[in-house]
């Protein structure tokens, strides 16, 4: 029989993590930790119990069942790839050839290679290729009915509504355009390039694994499934991969997934805090090349001015064709929040950059179109003078009335607050342009008379803002935290009740379904509310149950070969939220690190008021935090950490007011000039303040 070593290099195309190289290490230290195991349990006790009666028998390998081929294919020891140093180093390898696909592209093409040396087949993608071939040509006309669906909805009668605009809607259907798939064959010539080094990337983390040098995808995802901690360099490798894949499916339009919803924005989630520019250029571009399109929804679903954003954007087009007739899943055409979501990114743009003509040019325009939208939507009001959403949708979830006449779409607490970001965003530019000066009264106004968002008796935040709604669950979406990410209206310092409303919303929630959206979304909202318990287990289960492949890609389900990557990139925005988190005005460090995470780094982050983290690294056995910021303009800001501040060193002149084991200091940082600032830390918790905010409470 002929025997063959078999292995996969995955080439480097993307920007990773920074190794560092180890020296060899004796065999008592762990090679995937770096740590010393000692065994503690005595060699009596163990000759002992393995001596019992009645043990299972020896375990067999699978691979023991299977036919011997006629050529074998064993993988290669981890010792020999060593030997060779063949490993990229800024790349993985795979042991088991013809298994998941390993991608490349310039972000126009993209190609898969399965790795089996025998049947290989390479499929090549044109981004054009899956444009509609069928454009809708605009939304169907039915505005007229809107004023008698949003009286059945008060009225109570919520099925007849979604049943009657079902048929309204589809006098006139609208199919969404099928791809276009097929053309011409072609041969080309496949040139590799011969050994390169890559050196100085700006966006890189480290969670120490270096030691883990040389192993396969395999073998740290084996290992991560039966050990305490994270495995460093499989972290390392998924935060490089989510990179990776935004990079090389970023062409004209960014990375859209047959089938893509709104959830694009989990896709694009840490793209600008990570200074993916390029591919972010591309997703607004696309943002304002379906504009048309928006506003002919805006005019023939509700009869309105301004702009409405579909459900299912795709290259090319915005048109809002999707209806379901299921009433448990909400009247589509009537969600209102896609807009005010897709739009974030732009403002997000604008504090990591500071960009001005960007602010005038493209945020102003889009958010301008949105209040409009609102202006000719808010049109009825309470009892108490504020304005009552309705039709209002959070997303495939629906409440039951306690009142059996009374409505169920209505209030949905993700609308309120997607409307109130838009609102204050567009306020906030405007005032920092000088312009709309008339229009930001009028906006200020409606900002006013908003409803107040509802908690339940026990202090959760309702998902409908309604006192007549009764909460469910047992659903995948949290949209009620909306407020805490993407947004950034919640946050335990200006509105620690809300924040507290919004920790337990998120922990009471339980997902009915596998989708990896779900566990993203509550991760991030965890990250944002410091709740690193969360953090730690939705992350671990993530890794560890299927949400990332051998070749490190991310499937919609856990082990299933829908590929919507969601968490391709949510993964990626996780990991940078619990590092660092940033509004205008303060900088915040490790908000939510999971405890096993002593020790790491990351490089060339993005933040929210105008300025770069150079590096962060730190240290918690022993205590410290090592920060470099370069500020693009002069400004004071607020550095956080929640663990208390016990000592600060810093350049004269860059502290300002602080306190020995405060969680804040303030920072007077000069127009980029990178100013390096080393923290020692106390022992406080960042989930302490949940604990403040009860006792207020109490007292």
């Amino acid at each position: 029989m002929q025997l063959q070593q078999a292995w996969l290099v995955f080439p480097v195309l993307y920007c990773p993590l920074r190794c560092k190289e180890s020296p060899q290490r004796s065999s008592r230290i762990s090679r995937s930790s770096g740590t010393e195991h000692k065994e503690i349990r005595s060699a009596d006790y163990l000759q002992r119990v393995k001596s019992e009666k009645n043990l299972p028998k020896k375990t067999v390998s699978l691979e023991s069942y299977q036919p011997s081929p006629s050529v074998q294919i064993s993988p290669m020891p981890l010792a020999e790839r060593l030997r060779r140093n063949i490993v990229p180093r800024r790349g993985f390898c795979s042991l088991a050839p013809g298994g998941d696909a390993l991608i490349s592209g310039n972000g126009v093409v993209s190609i898969e290679v399965m790795g089996d040396p025998y049947t290989e087949r390479i499929p090549f993608r044109h981004e054009n290729l899956f444009m509609p071939r069928r454009r809708p040509f605009e939304a169907s006309k039915i505005a007229d009915i809107f004023p008698q669906v949003r009286q059945m909805i008060l009225d109570g009668k919520y099925h007849e509504a979604a049943k009657f605009a079902y048929n309204e809607w589809h006098k006139t259907p609208i199919s969404r355009g099928m791809g276009g798939f097929g053309g011409g064959g072609s041969s080309m010539l496949l040139e590799f390039p011969g050994s390169e080094s890559v050196m100085d990337y700006l966006r890189t983390v480290d969670f120490g694994g270096s030691p883990q040098y040389g192993m396969s995808s395999e073998e740290l995802l084996s290992e991560q499934r039966s050990r305490p901690d994270y495995s460093p360099a499989l972290m390392e490798k998924i935060f490089e991969m989510g990179r990776y894949w935004f990079i090389l499916n970023s062409g004209k339009y960014p990375g859209i997934a047959a089938g893509i919803n709104y959830t694009i924005n989990l896709q694009t989630a840490g793209a600008v805090q990570g200074d993916l520019r390029e591919g972010m250029e591309a997703y607004f571009k696309w943002m304002e090349e379906i504009t048309p399109d928006c506003r002919n929804n805006a005019k023939n679903i509700y009869g309105f001015r301004g702009t409405s954003y579909p459900l299912f954007p795709d290259k090319g087009f915005g048109v809002n064709f999707y209806y379901t007739a299921s009433s448990g899943f909400g009247i589509w055409p009537y969600w209102i929040s896609a807009g005010g979501w897709c739009v974030r990114h732009f403002w997000d743009y604008y504090l990591v950059t500071g960009d001005v003509e960007f602010l005038r040019n493209r945020v102003v325009p889009a958010y301008k179109e949105l209040a409009q939208f609102y202006e000719d939507f808010l049109t009825i009001t309470d009892n108490d003078g504020n304005y009552i959403f309705v039709p209002s949708i959070s997303p495939e979830n629906i409440p039951r009335s306690t009142v059996p006449s009374g409505p169920v779409y209505v209030n949905a607490t993700m609308d309120i607050s997607v409307c109130r970001e838009v609102l204050i965003n567009l306020i906030t530019a405007c005032e920092t342009l000088g312009v709309e000066g008339d229009n930001v009264i009028k906006w200020k106004t409606i900002l006013a008379k908003l409803p107040p968002y509802l908690l339940e008796p026990d202090g959760t935040l309702k998902e409908w803002a309604w006192p007549d709604l009764d909460e469910r669950y047992n659903h995948r979406h949290i949209s009620q935290c909306y407020g805490a990410w993407p947004g950034d209206e919640i946050d335990p310092d200006r509105t620690p009740q809300l924040a507290k409303a919004a920790v337990m919303a998120a922990r009471k929630q339980v997902p009915e379904r596998l989708a990896s959206h779900s566990h993203c979304q509550r991760t991030l909202v965890a990250a944002r509310l410091k709740d690193r318990f969360m953090v730690d287990t939705q992350l671990r289960l993530m890794i560890e149950q299927g949400f990332v492949g051998t070749t490190l890609l991310c499937p919609h389900d856990p082990y299933a070969g829908f590929r919507i990557a969601d968490a391709q990139g949510g993964i990626n925005a996780i990991m940078m939220e619990m590092l660092a988190y940033s509004r205008p005005g303060v900088i915040e460090v490790i908000p939510a690190l999971p405890p096993a995470l002593e020790k790491g780094s990351i490089n060339g982050m993005l933040t929210r008021t105008f300025a770069i983290i150079n590096k962060l690294a730190w240290d918690m056995q022993k205590r410290t935090v090592d920060i470099t910021i370069t500020s693009l303009k002069k400004q004071d800001i607020t550095l956080i950490v929640r663990y208390g501040i016990e000592d600060i060193s810093a350049p004269s002149g860059i502290t300002g007011k602080f306190r020995r084991g405060n969680a804040d200091c303030e920072l007077h940082l000069p127009e980029k000039r990178p100013v390096e600032i080393n923290l020692e830390l106390g022992d406080h918790k960042p989930l302490d303040w949940v604990a403040q905010v009860s006792q207020q409470a109490i007292y």
